[in-house]
């Protein structure tokens, strides 16, 4: 399977309305306003490039470049929920039957074909058949367009979720991520052998070390101590401490006029910072949201004088 083109309506609010070509033989670009897509041959693909052998083939290698915040790695997360979860998925409303998708406009190849998934009220179908049709890209590629969000190509997951149909190949994909980097940034993903995700990152490492190390969760009412209780949904390892530290003179060095003005001149800076603590740990501790248990979101101890 290549991942050919990915647009996003919207991801933690930091993409919106962006697309992303990774360099494979075709290039798509899609038009929000006038709802249009358009396919053209890549003319600086060259096929086998990065191939040194007939055994060992490389399909693709796409690199991500831009500025600092400007959102790498918010999509290279959502490339990885995509892989990990395997497909584009809806919730369901028990109440009235409805369900609601992620508007996306997903391609990729597997066997030599085509998939383009897209979300209905991102493109017409019957319009993008006939633009196809006949045209100089569909005799020479094989395209497949797979429709979604009127309640057709989609089937019961599990609970109130439902997955697109023709995702198929994202399931069987392995995902291997990589990154030596070691910030200040919250991060406690974890290899998922079933799903065939595999995370070799330092970051990741350090937290199934940490992990390890944990005694088994309990939590007491009449001591409630972050550092003196075993309970994962607060901030009790040394890495998690770290960030928090690290966090704190960021916030110190935002507040100070001088740094402000000096840093402000190389990127942009944030207008609001948001925190994560407690319960809400525990949401960002797993990053496949279909495994957040609801029960663990919100919590209250026996004896609400305490809090």
């Amino acid at each position: 399977m290549e991942l050919i083109y990915y647009w996003i309506d919207r991801y933690k609010d930091i993409i919106t309305g962006q697309g992303f070509n990774f360099g494979g033989e075709l290039l798509f670009d899609y038009k929000k306003n006038s709802r249009e897509l358009s396919v053209k041959e890549n003319d600086a693909y060259i096929k086998n490039f990065f191939s040194l052998s007939k055994e060992a083939t490389i399909d693709n290698l796409t690199a991500i470049v831009g500025r600092n915040g400007v959102g790498k790695s918010t999509l290279l997360e959502a490339i990885k929920g995509l892989l990990i979860d395997g497909g584009i998925f809806g919730i369901g409303n028990n109440e009235n039957d409805t369900i609601k998708y992620y508007r996306r406009l997903l391609v990729f190849k597997s066997s030599n074909e085509y998939s383009i998934i897209y979300h209905t009220d991102l493109l017409d179908h019957e319009k993008l058949t006939n633009q196809f049709k006949g045209s100089t890209i569909a005799q020479n590629y094989k395209l497949n367009f797979i429709p979604y969000g009127s309640g057709d190509n989609i089937e019961k997951f599990k609970n109130n979720l439902y997955k697109v149909k023709g995702t198929e190949p994202l399931n069987s994909t392995s995902c291997v991520f990589f990154s030596t980097a070691f910030d200040s940034n919250t991060y406690t993903e974890s290899t998922m052998v079933d799903k065939k995700y595999f995370d070799i990152s330092t970051k990741a490492l350090l937290h199934d070390v940490e992990t390890s190390l944990q005694s088994n969760i309990f939590f007491s009412i009449r001591k409630p101590n972050h550092r003196v209780q075993v309970d994962t949904r607060f901030n009790n390892s040394t890495v998690k401490e770290f960030i928090i530290q690290e966090n704190i003179k960021k916030l110190r060095m935002l507040t100070d006029s001088q740094s402000n003005t000096i840093i402000s001149r190389h990127i942009s800076l944030p207008k609001k910072v948001t925190l994560l603590v407690d319960y809400v740990t525990y949401s960002k501790d797993r990053m496949n949201f279909l495994e957040i248990d609801p029960s663990q979101l919100l919590r209250s101890e026996k004896d609400k004088s305490l809090l």
